[in-house]
């Protein structure tokens, strides 16, 4: 993606699969698509299966004017993802140390409960942090 004289990379998340992790087959499958004004960027997908079979996502989208933000989508088969941004369950808090981006979620589970660990800060500058998933 060009701006103005500048030549910006634009990514979006896309489906292959494997049955022996070495070999892999580049389906070409669209899994995640813009949707929020200027947005060129959709990054570090972490996908878990839910005990239902169905499954969630959580990853880091950005615009060219605005800094990373964590997203959240579901699917039913894994492959084709539903956006639901606002069901992330975190958000960024310009005030706080995270300053301008939150970014590259890692989500898993444990004997706590399900858990997050995300950078922050230009690209993890100013560390990382942790959130724990309100199950209430």
């Amino acid at each position: 993606m060009r701006v103005g004289d500048q030549l910006l990379p634009s990514y979006d998340i896309r489906y292959a699969d494997s049955s022996n992790g070495r070999h892999w087959n580049l389906t070409g499958i669209k899994s995640l698509s813009f949707e929020h004004p200027g947005e060129v960027a959709i990054a570090r997908f972490c996908p878990l299966q839910e005990r239902d079979g169905y499954y969630q996502a959580w990853y880091s989208y950005r615009g060219n004017d605005w800094g990373y933000c964590i997203g959240f989508a579901t699917s039913t088969d894994g492959e084709r993802w539903t956006r639901r941004d606002d069901q992330a369950g975190i958000e960024l808090d310009p005030d706080s140390w995270e300053r301008s981006m939150i970014c590259y979620p890692y989500v898993f589970d444990t004997e706590m409960g399900r858990m997050m660990l995300y950078n922050s800060g230009r690209y993890g500058e100013a560390g990382f942090g942790i959130a724990v998933l309100d199950q209430a």
